[in-house]
């Protein structure tokens, strides 16, 4: 078990049974580019983890993966910087150093 975990937000702690999730930095660039792959799918899944505040669980490396892949789709680096920021500030994501 990964015990508490430590994030921007606070501290999030980890009881027996409870998941953690983990999703890949191209699940976070499918929900925000329309037209990418599976972009519905990718959307409605983020939606839900933001609803119920489920726990994720990110390689510190995911936020500059997604700003790249998203200046690579889109041209505009404002706005991937923005939206790794926004990644790196939902409270239920936990950005973890060891991964």
């Amino acid at each position: 078990m990964l015990g508490n975990l430590i994030n921007k937000a606070g501290s999030l702690s980890q009881k027996q049974g409870d998941n953690l999730y983990c999703i890949d930095a191209s699940v976070l660039v499918n929900s925000f580019i329309a037209h990418e792959d599976h972009h519905e799918a990718s959307r409605q899944l983020m939606e839900r983890i933001k609803r119920k505040g489920l726990p994720v669980i990110l390689p510190e490396i995911v936020l500059p993966e997604v700003a790249s892949a998203i200046t690579r789709g889109t041209a505009d680096v404002d706005l991937a910087l923005e939206f790794a920021e926004d990644i790196g500030n939902i409270p239920n994501f936990i950005i973890d150093q060891r991964l």
